[in-house]
């Protein structure tokens, strides 16, 4: 209870085990019932109480990567709702017509997570 699980296309907060079901919680708060018959021998995708957020900034060909990733970095530490126990990976993803694309990943806690990714801090 209280990790985040992805299975059969949901991805939300296990609150309850029952023998006949089980019951989650999405980021919107709706409760979702599914029976464990749905559950038993299917892969399940567990990121305890943490969902991985992927983000892309594109920025110009003549920016200074470095300068780049390093601001984000810093305005990344100051957003409540990051994992503690995990670490920010940035880097460059892709080349673009007009950018350089980089890639930010980390882990948020899942009941925070719409709030992190558009966050204006």
């Amino acid at each position: 209870m209280g990790d985040t699980i992805r299975i059969q296309g949901v991805w939300a907060i296990v609150k309850e085990v029952q023998l006949a079901f089980t019951m989650l919680t999405n980021q919107d708060g709706e409760i979702i019932t599914i029976p464990n018959k749905h559950i038993v021998g299917e892969i399940i995708h567990n990121s305890q109480a943490d969902t991985v957020l992927e983000l892309s900034v594109g920025i110009a060909y003549e920016s200074d990567t470095k300068v780049a990733i390093a601001a984000i970095k810093k305005k990344l530490a100051g957003i409540d709702g990051l994992s503690q126990t995990r670490s920010v990976q940035i880097g460059i993803d892709s080349f673009g017509d007009s950018s350089i694309n980089l890639e930010i990943r980390c882990s948020v806690e899942t009941e925070q997570l719409y709030e992190v990714k558009f966050s204006s801090n």
